[in-house]
């Protein structure tokens, strides 16, 4: 079982990174017309689309990188973008992999693996099911923990009511680190997971209600966002995705300034002891 990592093993303390660039573009209808694809939905020329990218990927021939370095296209995340809706108060996000989220074989179809990658140990659940997870932690007072999580958890029990148990929920640290750490659905703030990642839909897209409005959050001061995508049961390696600098903006009224921020994060409810290296080859 691998854990692959930005930075040391999951997470540290490294530090917080804030800049407040316009937002200008934040989308001030009822939604967005999603379609699964994160780049034709959020795409990074776009005003008010925010991109974080990835800094442990290089931008040229990355799929050359992943494939000399034994990573998995399908747990290894290109980018995530973000857009705001005024009218709304809901946040939009998508999770770009380099190939089809959770499609750990890059064999084209989430939810199987070849033979030959069975017989070598591998293993993938259709709907992102057995202890497969893509959970996104926001840390929306710049404490070094979440405030909130929003994904797909890495313990079905904690699973919510949407698509593939799709979940916006209280931070509650538990041993298995934070993509076991769902608490209490927040049905103020519980949006959707639109797709059921596929080769037509091969994204990880979702959105968040109300988001100007969690306890606590200041939106001058921006929030952290950590990632972790994979799954303990296999061979594969797993991504903890933490951006050393994410731009901000400003969202029009009512609200005020949304700054935006890195927060690696520490300790012990955010960190798991990781051995080994295998290769998808």
């Amino acid at each position: 079982m691998i854990r692959q990592a930005i930075g040391c093993r999951l997470l540290s303390l490294l530090g917080l990174f804030l800049a407040t660039p316009s937002f200008a573009g934040a989308i001030s209808g009822s939604g967005m017309n999603l379609t699964g694809n994160v780049e034709t939905d959020f795409p990074s020329t776009s005003p008010g689309i925010i991109t974080l990218e990835n800094p442990k990927y290089p931008t040229t021939d990355p799929l050359g990188y992943l494939a000399a370095h034994n990573l998995s296209p399908g747990w290894s995340v290109k980018d995530v973008r973000l857009n705001y809706d005024t009218s709304s108060d809901t946040m939009y996000v998508g999770v770009n992999f380099f190939g089809i989220a959770g499609d750990a074989d890059n064999n084209g179809v989430q939810g199987t693996v070849t033979a030959e990658n069975a017989a070598k140990g591998m293993i993938e659940y259709p709907h992102l099911g057995g202890r497969e997870s893509i959970s996104l932690g926001f840390d929306m007072a710049l404490q070094g923990t979440p405030s909130f999580l929003a994904g797909v958890p890495q313990d079905k029990s904690q699973a919510g009511t949407g698509l593939d148990g799709f979940k916006v929920a209280s931070y509650l640290p538990t041993n298995g680190g934070f993509a076991s750490s769902y608490g209490a659905q927040l049905q103020d703030h519980q949006g959707q997971l639109y797709f059921d990642p596929s080769a037509a839909h091969p994204g990880f897209e979702f959105s968040i209600k109300n988001f100007s409005k969690f306890p606590g959050y200041d939106p001058a001061n921006g929030f952290g966002l950590v990632l972790y995508a994979g799954t303990p049961d296999d061979t594969l390696p797993e991504e903890g995705a933490l951006f050393p600098r994410v731009d901000g903006g400003r969202i029009p009224e009512p609200t005020t300034v949304l700054g935006w921020s890195t927060v690696l994060l520490a300790g012990a409810a955010w960190r798991r002891s990781r051995k080994g290296r295998t290769s998808i080859a």
